[in-house]
């Protein structure tokens, strides 16, 4: 693959056709306004209907998009891979749309692509209508002109079967269209009943977190523990393992966690991640009960209604 040759063509605004896990895309680049309205001539495509958008991480959404638990939850577990995720758009961002979908394929060429130049608009590649194509060869029988480029280093890789796609909102989860990813799979990760509060010395923030939880959602099995060597409860691995959900009260001491039970990374999270309010700081080190407290207590009520939108699902 030509690679520097990819990235000339999208930067100049045109379309270039690739192999992906599940089947042939077209690109074009996101930088270059108007670049998606090609692919919809090529294809024929109803207006109507968003492209999704190849994405080199997660955070590159955040411009776009409120990632909510559900979405993190299934990102985590399925990217990269053949898994597009549909959210709404934030208001006032300038989007074709209302809402979009968003995939990291779990493929070399694309990925190569991706770290080169990203966001990339994407659909499959073929006419409206028509089956999508798994070749080059295909690729050229459909579309003979207007594909600047057509790649078929990593053809055999593809499977021939299309992305799942999930759609995160507020009422819910909803599965589009279900393909290489069953939905199953997407129910099993999204299932939460049992949840580890983690801080350092399980003294103050995890012990309030289980309590106060454990009141908000009664249904939910809730423990707490600490990393810290002194703490009253020291996290250990079978903790990892029991937990459908780890939520440390720090970045920090979700980074620890991750790096001393990397098995576990898939359902590790901070409450700064999930309500976006920032740490819940150690009152023994600020002095601040109350405000601390506070936070915990209204980052608690936006962990609830993120674990209800999860568990309101139409799969």
């Amino acid at each position: 693959m030509q690679l520097e040759k990819v990235v000339e063509i999208l930067k100049s605004g045109g379309v270039v056709a690739l192999p992906t896990e599940t089947v042939y895309g077209l690109i074009s680049f996101y930088g270059i306004e108007g670049s998606w309205k090609k692919i919809y001539e090529l294809k024929g495509r109803d207006f109507q209907k968003p492209l999704a958008l190849f994405i080199r991480d997660r955070d590159e959404m955040r411009k776009w998009v409120k990632f909510s638990l559900p979405a993190w939850i299934l990102a985590r577990n399925f990217w990269p891979g053949p898994l597009t995720l549909v959210l709404k758009i934030k208001e006032g961002i300038h989007f074709p749309w209302e809402t979009a979908g968003f995939r990291i394929p779990d493929h070399p060429v694309p990925l190569k692509v991706l770290e080169k130049i990203s966001p990339l608009w994407s659909t499959s590649a073929n006419p409206s209508g028509k089956k999508s194509a798994t070749t080059a060869r295909e690729v050229s029988g459909y579309f003979p002109q207007g594909v600047d480029m057509i790649i078929s280093q990593g053809e055999e890789l593809v499977k021939g079967i299309p992305s799942t796609v999930v759609e995160v909102g507020e009422n819910g989860v909803r599965i589009v269209r279900e393909g290489l990813i069953k939905v199953e799979e997407v129910k099993k990760v999204l299932k939460i009943y049992k949840i580890l509060f983690v801080c350092e010395e399980n003294r103050e923030r995890s012990v309030w977190a289980q309590n106060i939880f454990s009141k908000m959602l009664p249904s939910l099995k809730i423990l707490s523990a600490g990393i810290s060597s002194t703490a009253r409860y020291k996290v250990n691995e079978k903790d990892m393992e029991w937990a459908d959900l780890i939520i440390t009260m720090e970045e920090r001491q979700k980074n620890i966690l991750i790096n001393r039970f990397p098995s576990s990374h898939r359902k590790v999270f901070s409450l700064r991640e999930i309500a976006g309010l920032g740490d819940i700081e150690d009152p023994c080190i600020s002095g601040n009960w109350e405000g601390v407290r506070k936070k915990l207590l209204k980052s608690l009520k936006i962990l609830k209604e993120e674990l209800e939108i999860a568990s309101c699902n139409r799969l």
